[in-house]
């Protein structure tokens, strides 16, 4: 097998010359592109759905890329949630690359705050 020094395309051994790059072909195979292995990062765990749906909106509307795990196993054994949570597989994660794990800690740090018993008696616009 040849391959382009330039473009790194691969070629027949036939082939004398690179048709894109029109440089001599090299004998051997293509150099293989080393691609570290990616940085992430556990930034949020719950079994409450609604949750659920609340992180994955909040990390579309900021364009953060996430993948969860444990997301669609959680009725799977037809034991459904009790309390949010399937005890038998856990709660749902969210990864995220690590550059990004800052912000989405940020984003999400409001989740976690209790919410008051009674509203204060002034409501903005009133």
């Amino acid at each position: 097998m040849k391959h382009c020094p330039e473009c790194n395309a691969e070629y027949l051994d036939t082939a004398i010359r690179c048709s894109d790059c029109d440089v001599e072909l090299t004998i051997g195979p293509a150099i293989q592109e080393e691609h570290p292995d990616p940085k992430v990062e556990t930034v949020y765990a719950t079994g409450d759905p609604a949750l659920v749906a609340m992180v994955k909106s909040l990390f579309e509307d900021a364009k953060i890329e996430y993948f969860t795990k444990g997301d669609e196993i959680q009725d799977l054994f037809g034991m459904g949630r009790i309390g949010g949570l399937n005890i038998l597989c856990g709660p749902v994660e969210f990864v995220v690359a690590a550059k990004d794990a800052p912000t989405a800690r940020e984003l999400l740090a409001h989740l976690n705050d209790s919410v008051p018993d009674e509203l204060s008696e002034e409501e903005p616009g009133t």
